[in-house]
């Protein structure tokens, strides 16, 4: 299980990369 820090820069990098997210 990711720690909340790790899935904070997830959501961030998926906000900034919104084709990374649909890509998978």
């Amino acid at each position: 299980m990711p720690s909340r820090k790790a899935q904070k820069a997830v959501i961030e990098q998926r906000k900034l990369n919104p084709v990374l997210d649909s890509c998978g």
